[in-house]
């Protein structure tokens, strides 16, 4: 393929010039565009929302719920709503004025309206908006070839996107909040409506409410305690006016009611002394002496003093049970009183007891509704629905398109495509090898090399230095491969090969001269060494090379490369099998290279010639068609007849004979090579064939 690039590289230089140019005029010719981009997030949760829905919260980040907002950016509507902000308007107003093109279906542009068809459907047009991935992010753009008119679009669109997104969120919310507070006037009228009447009742009827409950309640209630209170002080009373009085027949003195007196107790304490004294006196004085009656007087004394003590305090106790017992009976008459009120009251209560419990309910009503209808106007008013804006689109500095580095990247890249496209095309129609059977052709269509023509230039002698001491292809001292190899890495060696092939260029290389028989007077003087090297050194130089190796005798291209497949010339001769399936490819591109094969064959013959003409006529396509043919003798007289020049190959220890040569072939010489020349040693052969015999 390098090859063929080579061989049409004019072709190839003027395709890719010819894309540069037209790149280079595109670039300057076409509009610059401006891209503004603005970013927004959506299915994100409110901020006034504590506990959003399940569904919300489904359906956030979901697909669905992405490409629906996708196809609202890109309705109609929403551009129209864009196209109704402050500013967008008046950009589009200006990009008109600045490019008219763009709105060709506009005749006045400071006459376009945002509710024009037309100009909703070239501006919707215009804007670019898709997800940032596999995220939940939405890019919005617009294209302008104003920087200004891009970024105020854009930005248009991100804001009429976000309040529609509110509103139309935010109605339901209103509409809810209206009715709640509608709902909240009407219990609160009916609550007032029914407080009045039940306090009206309550007046009519007397229910006076006291602190905890109704009057008669509490009155009932307090006169209920004053009365269990009164019959237990009637119950001590009583107990202990019982106690004095079966004291008394058993002694006064030792009841518990009279012995818990203070007076008593003292008088006690004084009639025990007075006895103890008494006792004394008698034991000391005996029972009649005159102290012992007035110890005995004054004893009588403090026993009449207790008498009347205890005597008060039995008429006390039965002052506190007449007390007692009289409080008890006006109690009870009052708890009878309050009854029959408690009653009284407790009928009328239930006769309003749906109304009281009616306004209860409303009461926890009106509170739990007045709750939600404040967390929903507070939830309306913080609303900024469940798209977030993450950024504005900012004024775009560079374009967008075109951009000078990629465009021209594009362009040269496009021209090297077509370029090698257009030249393997040319090169390949122009002519090659084919894979066609060889067709036969009658003996007179055969044209022979010595047909008379015009002077030709003399051949050109070239010397191919020698590698080592000795012929360099002698097989006893250097073998073909090794002599290759060598070959390729001497320099003096390329530069010979170099100026062989452009001896042969002077002659009409390429053009006029493709087939060269390569030959020599005898074996030994390095013709198969020569038609390979020159074969490599063509194919470097961007040449498609056919060797052909006509020697059936060595077969030297066996040795010095491995085949992929069996066979060779005497096979095609044969009729065995097809030219295209037997030509091997060297180790150089372009290379390629068709062996002997090991079946006899001789080019002497009619049909032989015939054939080997139709094999050189497949191989047109080549550039050049090298015959590594016999020595002199009837078979390299043959071949001689088919190609269009001669390269005859001579040892440098001997001249060159003219006579010995032309004697025994005809044909053009190209040029003469010298194989293993030494500078020092060998003189340039002489070459004196006269025109009319190499003619």
């Amino acid at each position: 393929m390098l090859a063929g690039l080579w061989r049409q590289k004019i072709l190839f230089v003027l395709v890719v010039a010819a894309v540069l140019v037209a790149t280079v005029g595109a670039l300057v010719v076409l509009p610059v565009r401006y891209l503004a981009t603005g970013t927004v997030i959506v299915a994100e949760p409110d901020p006034g929302v504590a506990d959003p829905s399940a569904l919300r919260t489904q359906n956030a980040g979901d697909p669905a719920d992405l490409e629906s907002q996708l196809m609202i950016l890109r309705s109609p509507r929403l551009v129209k709503l864009a196209l109704e902000q402050p500013s967008a308007l008046d950009a589009l107003k200006r990009e008109c004025r600045s490019s008219r093109s763009l709105f060709s279906g506009s005749r006045n542009c400071d006459g376009l309206t945002s509710d024009d068809p037309q100009l909703i459907d070239r501006v919707g047009g215009l804007y670019s908006i898709g997800t940032a991935g596999r995220s939940r992010v939405i890019n919005i753009a617009y294209q302008s070839n104003l920087p200004d008119v891009a970024q105020s679009l854009a930005n248009a669109l991100i804001a009429a996107f976000l309040a529609d997104q509110r509103d139309g969120m935010s109605s339901g919310r209103e509409e809810a909040a209206k009715w709640m507070w509608q709902e909240l006037a009407r219990l609160d009228s009916d609550i007032r409506a029914q407080d009045t009447q039940i306090e009206d009742y309550r007046r009519q009827k007397g229910l006076m409410r006291g602190a905890t409950a109704p009057i008669a309640s509490e009155q009932l209630t307090s006169i209920g305690q004053q009365l269990a209170a009164a019959q237990q002080n009637k119950a001590q009373a009583a107990a202990r006016l019982k106690e004095i009085r079966e004291g008394q027949s058993g002694g006064a003195s030792s009841a518990t009611s009279v012995l818990d007196n203070r007076s008593i107790a003292d008088l006690k304490q004084q009639i025990a002394a007075a006895r103890r004294q008494l006792a004394a006196t008698t034991t000391i004085f005996g029972p009649r002496h005159p102290q012992l009656r007035v110890q005995q007087d004054a004893l009588d004394a403090l026993q009449q003093q207790l008498s009347v003590e205890t005597r008060k305090v039995s008429e006390s106790a039965q002052k506190d049970f007449d007390a007692a017992s009289s409080l008890v009976n006006s109690l009870q008459s009052q708890m009878k009183t309050a009854t029959d009120e408690a009653g009284k009251a407790a009928s009328n209560e239930a006769s309003i007891e749906g109304m009281v419990r009616g306004v209860a309910i409303k009461r926890q009503q009106y509170a739990e509704l007045y709750q939600r209808a404040s967390a929903l106007e507070t939830e309306r008013r913080s609303l900024i629905g469940s798209t977030r804006l993450i950024s504005l689109a900012e004024l775009p500095l560079k374009p967008v398109f075109p951009k000078k580095v990629p465009f021209l990247a594009i362009g040269l890249v496009l021209g090297l495509i077509l370029g090698a496209v257009a030249a393997l095309l040319r090169d390949k129609f122009a002519g090659g090898p084919s894979s066609v059977p060889l067709a036969p052709q009658e003996p007179e269509t055969l044209v022979a090399s010595n047909a008379p023509t015009a002077p030709r230039r003399p051949p050109a002698i070239i010397e191919l230095p020698a590698l080592k001491p000795g012929s360099l292809l002698d097989s006893a001292t250097m073998s073909l491969p090794s002599a290759l190899w060598k070959a390729s890495a001497a320099r003096d060696m390329q530069l010979a090969l170099d100026d062989l092939l452009s001896g042969l260029q002077e002659h009409g290389l390429g053009d006029n001269v493709k087939r060269i028989l390569v030959t020599s007077a005898r074996v030994g003087q390095g013709k198969t060494f020569t038609t390979i090297a020159l074969a490599r050194a063509a194919a470097r130089a961007g040449m498609k090379v056919l060797a052909i190796e006509c020697a059936s005798a060595r077969g030297d291209f066996e040795e010095a490369f491995v085949f992929d497949s069996e066979g060779g010339l005497s096979d095609i001769l044969n009729d065995r099998v097809d030219p295209a399936s037997i030509v091997q490819s060297g180790t150089i591109e372009g290379f390629h290279l068709l062996p002997s094969g090991h079946q006899p064959m001789s080019f002497v013959g009619t049909a032989s010639r015939r054939k080997m003409s139709a094999l050189l006529e497949w191989a047109r396509g080549y550039d050049l068609i090298l015959l590594d043919g016999p020595c002199l003798g009837d078979e390299a007289t043959a071949l001689a007849a088919l190609v269009d020049g001669l390269l005859i190959c001579t040892n440098g220890d001997e001249p060159f004979r003219e006579d010995g040569f032309a004697g025994g072939l005809l044909g053009h010489p190209l040029a003469i090579v010298v194989t293993a020349a030494r500078p020092a040693e060998v003189q340039r052969p002489t070459v004196s064939l006269s025109r009319s015999r190499i003619a």
